[in-house]
């Protein structure tokens, strides 16, 4: 059996590449292995919705996201740098709301990392340059500016 580290989400900038990268690893491990016993597996009838999302055809509804979750057995921050993510994806804007979008996600990334990490390295602590601009604008939680963004909204302080 390969040694290879089973694959984290947090070291992946979207959900495509983390759910091929996993599909990848265990395809490796264990070569009989199948999509479709995945797709089973996170509730799927068929394994054509799985593939199109690993071919980046198109983004998981809520249910998947849902069984996604469970099936890696995500942390909070984890389902919340998930869930950025896809919003991320989702969102067709550009200029300063991507970009916003964009650092919410890395904001996202390094919690998660962090909350991994918690049990041997005690409290996580977030560094991040608009942690504090977040909560200097009255936007404490990271996922609903991103939610305010995603929705056309603009926010005030040093991200425009």
């Amino acid at each position: 059996m390969n040694q290879k580290k089973i694959p984290s989400l947090v070291d992946y900038d979207s959900v495509q590449e983390f759910l091929k990268a996993y599909a990848d690893y265990k395809k490796r491990e264990k070569p009989n292995w199948s999509l479709g016993v995945w797709s089973r597996s996170l509730g799927l009838e068929n394994v054509a919705s799985l593939s199109r999302i690993i071919n980046g055809q198109r983004q998981p509804g809520r249910k998947l996201t849902k069984a996604i979750e469970d099936f890696f057995q995500l942390n909070g921050d984890e389902v919340a740098y998930l869930e950025l993510m896809l919003l991320k994806d989702k969102s067709t804007g550009a200029g300063w709301a991507s970009s916003v979008l964009g650092d919410l996600v890395q904001v996202a990334r390094t919690r998660a990392r962090a909350s991994r990490s918690e049990s041997s390295s005690g409290t996580p602590r977030l560094e991040h340059h608009h942690s504090r601009t977040l909560a200097r604008n009255g936007f404490a939680d990271y996922q609903k500016v991103a939610h305010h963004v995603a929705a056309g909204n603009s926010i005030p302080g040093d991200f425009q």
